[in-house]
């Protein structure tokens, strides 16, 4: 699916992603990752969702850490949509991400990754 397809599609499907229950806000900030990685700015996915840049930011952050540590009820919330949407799974360069790194959450974001076997043997992409 093309982002301007999923852009229809979050916008065709926009009222389940609306309030703050988990059932609701952890889709929402899936969705804000997905298009996130697609290129878009915070500012543009805010419009799409008719919420801030500041919120799609701290979603988008959400996203990352409960992604980075499996977490199963932020998994539980997901499954339909990672199941719909997901890409196969991106090599992760270490280094880039050592480069990358500015303060300790992505630290930790690093390191989980590394446990759980995202970055192949010595640091190089799996």
């Amino acid at each position: 699916m093309n982002t301007v397809e999923l852009i229809q599609w979050i916008e065709h499907h926009l009222e389940l992603f609306k309030g703050r229950r988990r059932d609701q806000a952890y889709p929402r900030y899936f969705l804000f990752n997905l298009l996130r990685d697609r290129g878009l700015t915070y500012h543009q996915i805010g419009e799409i969702f008719g919420r801030t840049h500041a919120t799609v930011i701290h979603g988008h952050r959400v996203h990352q850490d409960f992604d980075s540590i499996d977490d199963q009820l932020y998994l539980e919330h997901t499954r339909e949509l990672r199941l719909r949407f997901e890409q196969p799974v991106t090599r992760l360069d270490l280094a880039q991400d050592v480069l990358h790194c500015h303060d300790i959450r992505s630290l930790r974001i690093i390191q989980n990754r590394i446990r759980k076997g995202r970055y192949g043997s010595q640091g190089e992409p799996i």
